[in-house]
């Protein structure tokens, strides 16, 4: 099974650069030609095309920065990552004594995650679309770490306790292939999917 994050996050990234393009437009206007500005003197007019042309920027930005590709892969085999620019690991499942997934919710005071997996797995339909997905892998052995140093970056990351947090994408629609993947490949290290917060 082949997961294609950085599409996900590049359809995320186009959009909210289309959006930050439209206000800066419709921001810009009014700044420049004065309509719908009438009592706000040209201190009003200024700031506005001033706020327009930086909303503009951002979301021209936003569409033209190449977002590079990302795949997580789950078979036979074990776990990859593949990202051609950055930072690619593979894991044979041997190697793992347990695996599972996170989804930490935006809530009013910011982010909120766990310290560790917590006991119960969450059931279908919990998951929101706005969640952030993690993927936690626990070694089996403590030489993990030294074999695969090219996962350094994900040891303990975000509050994980003696194992790698690799964080997906915000959208909760690689929940249920992650899940059905792992049920195949490798039940017996597969914890489940738990709601972090």
């Amino acid at each position: 099974m082949i997961l294609d994050i950085g599409k996900k996050v590049r359809f995320q990234f186009r959009v909210a650069g289309a959006v930050a393009v439209g206000f800066g437009i419709a921001s810009t206007y009014p700044g420049i030609t004065g309509e719908g500005v009438d009592d706000g003197g040209m201190g009003v007019r200024i700031g506005l095309t001033l706020f327009g042309l930086f909303l503009l920027g951002l979301g021209l930005l936003s569409l033209l920065v190449p977002i590079r590709r990302r795949r997580l892969i789950l078979d036979q085999a074990g776990i990859r990552w593949e990202e051609p620019q950055g930072r690619s690991w593979t894991v044979a499942w041997p190697e793992l004594a347990a695996v599972a997934v996170l989804c930490t919710a935006k809530g009013p005071a910011g982010p909120r995650t766990l310290t560790d997996i917590p006991g119960e797995a969450i059931v279908d339909g919990v998951v929101g679309e706005h969640v952030l997905v993690h993927l936690d892998l626990y070694p089996a052995d403590p030489t993990f770490r030294a074999r695969h140093p090219e996962m350094e970056h994900l040891w303990e990351f975000r509050r994980m306790k003696n194992g790698y947090r690799l964080s997906l994408a915000y959208t909760s629609a690689f929940v249920p292939k992650i899940d059905l993947a792992m049920r195949v490949f490798r039940p017996v290290i597969y914890r489940g999917v738990f709601d972090g917060g």
